[in-house]
C-alpha cells in the first residue's frame, strides 16, 4: 500500500511525465482512498525564455509533454522544459560531449538514460546567452532529422 511519502512515476509516451506525490485521505465511510496531488513539472519563466529565443524560428510548435512544455522543430522534439531544467536533443556525439560540462546530466527520467539527449540544470541556464547556446546546439542537430 502507498504511504503518504510514496513517489509514483507517471509515464507519458516514452518518458516519465513527472513524479507525483500520492496521499491518503479519509472518506466519509472511513475507507482510505488514494488521491493524486496536482503535479507541476514545468517552470513557466523558463518556458517563456525558451519561447523568446525561438519566436522567429520557422517550423516551431509547442506542445505539452513530459509534464512540461516541449518545443518541436518540423515535428521533431527540440527542447523541453522539465522542472527547472532544459531537456535538449543533441544527437549521440554532441550529447556525450555535453555531459562533460558542468550542470549537464544524462536525460534519465525513467531509470534508463536516453541516448542523444541531455538535461541542463538551472545553474547552466541562468544567463540568456547560455540558454541560446543550448537551443542553437539542439537546432543544429534536429535540422538533420526528417520532418514529421
Amino acid at each position: 500500500p502507498l504511504s503518504h511519502d510514496d513517489e509514483v512515476h507517471v509515464t507519458h509516451m516514452e518518458m516519465v511525465a513527472c513524479v507525483c506525490r500520492f496521499s491518503y485521505r479519509q472518506s466519509s465511510s472511513r475507507r482510505k482512498s488514494v488521491q493524486r496531488n496536482h503535479c507541476m513539472a514545468s517552470n513557466p519563466t523558463l518556458s517563456s525564455r525558451v519561447r523568446d529565443v525561438l519566436q522567429r524560428t520557422r517550423g516551431m510548435a509547442e506542445k505539452r509533454m513530459f509534464g512540461g512544455d516541449a518545443f518541436l522543430l518540423n515535428g521533431n522534439m527540440l527542447v523541453a522544459v522539465w522542472n527547472n531544467s532544459l531537456i535538449v536533443r543533441l544527437g549521440v556525439d554532441q550529447a556525450s560531449a555535453a555531459l562533460q560540462q558542468p550542470h549537464v546530466g544524462p536525460m534519465d527520467l525513467t531509470g534508463k538514460p536516453m541516448k542523444g539527449w541531455a538535461i541542463v540544470g538551472p545553474s547552466g541556464l541562468r544567463d540568456d546567452a547560455d540558454l541560446r547556446t543550448w537551443i542553437k546546439l539542439a537546432i543544429h542537430f534536429v535540422k538533420t532529422l526528417e520532418p514529421k
